[in-house]
């Protein structure tokens, strides 16, 4: 995937949930390893929100998805863990709102489409890092993506 300039998705978080450690470690040791290589942090680690925007901060090829973490089901799960996370999350978009992305896992995740966009829109971003999480951020990395393997292709 590195040398075609593809991205890779981790699954991340949501540790408590599966009953099983799923530690950000063997992920960095990815993204140290293979600098080339975009790497999605899906679920933003969820509840460690914080240790993942920490591998955004000190990689540039490492960004996160925030499936199912504007919603009310993670509540549900980790009522405990939730305002930390969210205030984690908060933090993390207005920290690097071009490394960021909504993600829905739909139709895994609860409730329509519509529902989960109306959550989202309820974390009340300001317009430019709303558009950009929304869908500017992976539409660059799509398109960066292609061009990048339409390069190794040409040599």
């Amino acid at each position: 995937m590195a040398a075609r300039g593809g991205l890779v998705v981790f699954h991340t978080g949501f540790e408590d949930f599966y009953s099983a450690p799923m530690p950000l470690s063997g992920f960095e040791t990815i993204v140290r390893a293979l600098p080339e290589l975009v790497v999605v942090l899906a679920h933003a680690n969820y509840p460690r929100v914080a240790e993942a925007f920490e591998l955004v901060a000190c990689y540039p090829n490492v960004y996160v998805d925030t499936a199912l973490l504007f919603g009310p089901l993670v509540a549900s799960w980790d009522a405990g863990g939730v305002s930390a996370a969210r205030g984690a999350l908060r933090d993390g978009v207005a920290a690097f709102p071009d490394r960021v992305m909504f993600g829905t896992d739909h139709p895994s995740g609860p409730g329509t489409l519509a529902d989960m966009y109306g959550d989202f829109a309820r974390f009340d971003l300001p317009a430019a890092t709303h558009a950009k999480v929304a869908g500017l951020t992976a539409l660059r990395l799509e398109t960066d993506a292609r061009r990048r393997l339409a390069q190794t292709l040409r040599r």
